[in-house]
């Protein structure tokens, strides 16, 4: 059959017309939204998903800073050699705890100033020590080594963070001396306290005790004896409030009476003027512990 000019040109229309058909039917494959007209719509994309912290901090710290040295130059070298401070962590319960992503530190304004990392290195069991070093060393998320250095004087506050509790041990740096330690006795318990020895990553020692006050009664300026320079100061702190005092105020309760007033430069003056005066109660004239109890506090002084 013989088809006219006009014929050929629909049939050699028709390939193409439904190429472009079969393109926006593959372009439109999918859709199922219907917009306002009832007609199809394109499916808006889903919002990216939150990003999921792989190692989130736990709500509890049941662990607590057990033993801290903030200046350790013999005691201990740490893993990478060299000694460095360390601090003690203490499970004191029976059920393992996983110490990732708390984080510690040593200010409360920089709650996050290094994370423990998730790992089983950081899974500390029920009655178990964990002894973490200090660096000012740049070092990877992933070691057990604390990339700061806490202050080996002064007030030092070293916190542990979970997501609803903080734990916290506070000590005095200062009366702790090098390759000494303060710490809970017994483990896990009380407040921290100078230790008769360090014990890192094992049970605590008992405290220790510091030796009796020495003093000499009278010897306001602590040179050593009594004399018309004690009276004047003894006046100056009483009368005229001057400060600071004498950390061992024993030695202003010069009549031993539990009281530091007017009555105390008045026996003095009387004690140095008349030479068969009122004696000095002891300790005197040498220096000794006070023998009698009283409120007056005398701070761990000891004379020579």
């Amino acid at each position: 059959m013989r088809h006219s000019r006009r014929s050929r040109a629909r049939l050699l229309a028709r390939p193409a017309a439904a190429l472009a058909l079969s393109t926006a039917l593959a372009l439109c494959a999918g859709c199922q939204n219907t917009d306002l007209g009832g007609g199809s719509a394109l499916k808006a994309p889903a919002p990216p998903a939150d990003p999921v912290d792989p190692c989130p901090a736990p709500l509890d710290v049941p662990v607590v800073i057990n033993e801290v040295m903030l200046v350790n130059t013999s005691t201990i070298e740490a893993p990478g050699g060299g000694f460095l401070p360390w601090i003690e962590l203490y499970n004191p319960g029976v059920d393992p705890f996983d110490l990732g992503g708390i984080t510690l530190t040593d200010d409360l304004a920089d709650p996050e100033k290094w994370e423990l990392p998730c790992g089983p290195d950081s899974v500390l069991e029920g009655g178990e020590f964990l002894l973490l070093f200090f660096s000012d060393e740049a070092l990877s998320p992933d070691d057990l080594i604390i990339d700061f250095l806490p202050a080996p004087t002064g007030e030092v506050d070293l916190s542990l963070l979970g997501e609803n509790t903080l734990e916290t041990a506070e000590l005095d740096a200062d009366p702790v001396a090098p390759d000494s330690s303060a710490g809970r006795t017994p483990d896990g318990e009380g407040g921290i306290v100078l230790l008769l020895f360090p014990t890192p990553g094992t049970a605590n020692s008992e405290p220790l005790v510091a030796p009796p006050a020495t003093f000499v009664r009278g010897d306001v300026d602590a040179d050593g004896g009594v004399d018309l320079d004690d009276l004047a100061l003894l006046n100056a702190i009483v009368f005229g409030g001057q400060e600071p005092a004498p950390a061992c105020l024993d030695r202003l309760d010069v009549n031993d009476d539990g009281e530091i007033d007017i009555a105390d430069p008045n026996f003095l003056t009387i004690a140095l003027a008349l030479p068969g005066g009122p004696s000095i109660p002891p300790p005197f004239p040498a220096a000794g512990t006070d023998p009698t109890l009283d409120e007056t506090p005398c701070e761990n002084e000891v004379t020579p």
